[in-house]
């Protein structure tokens, strides 16, 4: 069974890298320029430099948080078809939001040009396992847009028993209940004093309840966290993010909720730059 695992962990990941050059291959900027060829040597850098045990592909997870009495076709087969629906829309939604909210904030992307400028002096060109947990600030960034999109109904949990609440409501058995996390980054003054304010630099750990808690966070964190991370440094590095081009002032559009959270507005307009070169204002 190990082998078969091994043999699917190999073509998986070598499908993955077909489909994102063949993304980016497609994709033309600067009136019909060819801008690709960059991001696409960094996906494959990024595929080859397997330090530290770091996860690079779905299957490395998978195995790592699962019980190895679990492991027969029926499972491994529901768990890779669930991934194959689910993974592109959803992964999809959440880099929307992540993109969104760098447009509309100019500190928010000066700041991630100069940390990519920074890890480019030090490292070099590559993107590795290593040098994405260097990556401080973006993965703030991210975790505050994921937190500000966070859905309505998060976590959802079935109790097993009748539970009786404090107020003395009882919720009986077999009744669902979930996080409304949506509200609670806007209205608990506890934790957002300042309902709508973007703050990455109070993500000081790499809890968040995005993640799930305690003994049930999800274990694809690891490997979600490092794709998105992947593809924003990749389009920080090779473009400035702007909400729009008419000289007005940024502002987020708001969101709206389907079966994701969705900022209402998804245009972005990028422009080509060498973030070597990139002078900082402060």
């Amino acid at each position: 069974m190990k082998c078969c695992f091994e043999i699917y962990l190999s073509d998986l990941i070598n499908a993955e890298v077909d489909l994102i050059e063949k993304f980016i291959n497609a994709y033309h900027s600067n009136c019909g320029i060819h801008v690709g060829e960059e991001a696409i040597n960094d996906l494959h850098l990024n595929k080859e430099d397997q330090d530290n045990g770091k996860f690079t592909s779905i299957m490395q997870m998978m195995l790592k948080h699962t019980n190895t009495n679990e492991l027969n076709y029926s499972f491994f087969t529901k768990m890779m078809i669930n991934f194959g629906r689910f993974e592109p829309s959803i992964l999809a939604t959440r880099l929307i939001n992540v993109i969104i909210d760098i447009s509309v904030r100019p500190e928010v992307s000066q700041k991630l040009i100069n940390e990519q400028k920074e890890l480019k002096r030090i490292y070099g060109k590559s993107i590795s396992p290593f040098i994405l947990d260097k990556m401080v600030y973006l993965d703030a960034v991210i975790k505050e847009s994921l937190e500000l999109s966070a859905p309505v109904s998060c976590m959802n949990k079935e109790f097993k028993t009748d539970y009786c609440l404090s107020n003395g409501y009882t919720i009986p058995k077999s009744s669902s209940i979930s996080h409304n996390l949506f509200s609670k980054y806007r209205y608990n003054n506890r934790t957002r004093p300042n309902k709508i304010s973007f703050k990455p630099d109070r993500h000081d750990t790499k809890n968040t309840l995005i993640w799930g808690q305690s003994k049930n966070i999800c274990p694809y964190v690891e490997y979600c966290s490092a794709k998105m991370k992947l593809f924003v440094c990749i389009l920080i590095r090779n473009y400035y993010i702007f909400s729009n081009i008419d000289g007005i002032e940024p502002v987020h559009p708001g969101y709206k909720h389907f079966t994701s959270v969705l900022p209402n507005s998804s245009t972005v307009f990028l422009k080509k730059h060498d973030i070597d070169k990139y002078r900082s204002n402060e």
